[in-house]
């Protein structure tokens, strides 16, 4: 991904944010944000900064997550995959993401939803529109915002 570069500093609340190839950067104190929502990206960026612990990969063509896919981003809190035409999550994609909290998997189209083995202490997950009839049974124990709108589930 070619680094383009631009910095905005606004001085009263010290918020810094950016462009680093397609995706938006936000420094706002400790936390950081990316954004990289339609992108074109076919696989996860691996060059974006070691600290964003919030990363959205929202509507790109992400089809295949590899094993360790996150491994340059170890502390990701907040992770969205919606509307990427997902066809395969690799077994331990998500390895390393032991900071992980928030997991969206909104898929739509005819793909449907992944459940996937959670690492780390993830209290909320979407399953927004995947088609589900049932509610995922290995969803973590800590778990407690879970959206499952948009599907066929009628009991809990």
């Amino acid at each position: 991904m070619a680094l383009n570069v631009i910095i905005y500093i606004h001085l009263l609340g010290l918020t810094v944010t950016g462009v680093y190839g397609c995706c938006d950067l936000r420094f706002d104190g400790d936390v950081t944000g990316a954004k990289c929502r339609e992108c074109g990206l076919d696989a996860v960026p691996q060059d974006l900064p070691a600290n964003v612990i919030k990363l959205d990969l929202s509507n790109n063509k992400i089809a295949l997550l590899q094993t360790k896919s996150f491994t340059s981003m170890p502390n990701i809190q907040s992770l969205k995959l919606d509307s990427n035409g997902m066809k395969n999550i690799s077994v331990g994609a998500f390895d390393g993401l032991v900071n992980l909290q928030y997991l969206s998997l909104r898929v739509t189209g005819v793909y449907g939803c992944f459940v996937v083995r959670f690492v780390g202490d993830v209290t909320g997950v979407t399953y927004r529109g995947c088609g589900l009839v049932a509610v995922p049974q290995d969803l973590p124990v800590n778990v407690t915002k879970l959206d499952l709108s948009n599907n066929d589930v009628t009991t809990l």
